[in-house]
């Protein structure tokens, strides 16, 4: 099946009414050739000299394993290795990195609850040829591909069980060779097909499954990581920003979300099949099964009260959004502990080239 195409970008809040509330995948073509620096990311000889010193993580492999070996480079000899060798940079764009007033956050991200709540940015660049394990992410992802050709097979998460996870969130199927008489469950699965070529971006909804295939001989793209909501907390606020927004703002312009905030989120997400209004004895009943000795049934009581500030007798997430986040600190905690480390982020580090100097 295909995925939806557009040739403009909507605003906050028709995107996230059309395409997160409702999980839906879609694909922006051509935009991100408007974006003000969409040539430079194109040009190595520009990005070697003016980001030269950065210290970027790469992969010396094309086909993502889970036991990949992880190396390090200065970006300009990156620039001038990749297209002879199997490399596949794979580096967060953290504060203070320069670049980061390079990448543009396009329109529909331009709102607190969207763009205020990401994760981290990444770029992913390579001569092509790469493939990706299929997986699922805990975040929503925007994609913007500024040179080559990307492959995405995608499928819905309520078809989670048939996809042989193994390892959190990743498959122990090898899509190079699916072996169907092993993983007869994949044959039931209605597949969506989207394929980016320079200049177009993807939207792909969290936790929706994908494996991804790199066609070069230059393949650059850059993607957006942040926050899945299920209701806008401040989108009175977005709302009334609609007029003044741009088609996209520098990611200077918004910082990677508090690790509570993130916490929070991921705590949330243990209620997404709840229905909105949440009663107080339900509430409890999930904090019990997440952790049963972090409160008492009064403790809880008292808690679900706080968050009730409209005092319907229901938790709403919007509520659950909008409380201090003190309040649920000692849950989060617990969440940010059991993290597996699936999310780990790169710092931004320089490196000399000149000390590489030999080896170009």
């Amino acid at each position: 099946m295909s995925v939806e195409t557009r040739t403009d970008f909507p605003d906050p809040i028709e995107f996230f009414d059309s395409y997160i509330a409702r999980s839906k995948p879609v694909i922006f073509k051509g935009v991100a050739k408007s974006f003000p620096n969409y040539n430079n990311l194109r040009n190595d000889t520009y990005l070697g000299d003016v980001y030269g010193n950065w210290k970027i993580a790469y992969e010396p492999t094309t086909k993502e394993v889970r036991t990949k070996t992880i190396l390090n480079m200065s970006f300009k000899k990156f620039t001038k290795l990749y297209s002879k060798n199997k490399f596949y940079m794979v580096s967060d764009i953290m504060k203070p990195n320069p670049i980061r007033h390079e990448i543009s956050i396009p329109k529909p991200l331009l709102c607190g609850d969207l763009g205020g709540r990401m994760e981290t940015c990444v770029m992913w660049f390579s001569a092509g040829g790469t493939r990706s394990l299929l997986h699922a992410d805990s975040a929503d992802n925007f994609n913007c591909l500024y040179d080559g050709v990307k492959e995405f097979y995608i499928a819905h998460p309520k078809h989670n069980s048939k996809f042989y996870y193994k390892d959190g969130s990743f498959s122990e199927v090898d899509m190079d060779k699916v072996d169907y008489h092993k993983y007869p469950k994949l044959l039931r699965v209605p597949w969506y097909y989207a394929k980016l070529e320079a200049g177009d971006c993807l939207y792909l909804p969290f936790t929706w499954v994908h494996h991804i295939k790199s066609h070069g001989p230059r393949n650059f793209a850059v993607n957006l990581f942040f926050d899945h909501l299920e209701v806008m907390p401040n989108r009175a606020k977005c709302e009334a920003n609609l007029g003044n927004i741009n088609n996209t703002e520098p990611l200077t312009s918004y910082k990677v979300l508090d690790k509570f905030e993130r916490g929070r989120v991921q705590w949330l997400a243990f209620m997404a099949r709840e229905k909105d209004h949440l009663t107080k004895e339900r509430f409890c009943g999930i904090l019990y099964l997440l952790n049963p000795k972090q409160n008492t049934p009064k403790e809880c009581q008292m808690l679900a009260s706080y968050i009730d500030t409209n005092k319907d007798g229901y938790l709403s997430f919007l509520e659950l959004y909008n409380v201090d986040i003190r309040a649920l600190k000692p849950f989060v905690e617990d969440m940010l502990a059991e993290d597996d480390g699936g999310n780990f982020i790169l710092k931004y580090e320089e490196i000399d080239p000149e000390l590489e100097k030999d080896e170009l």
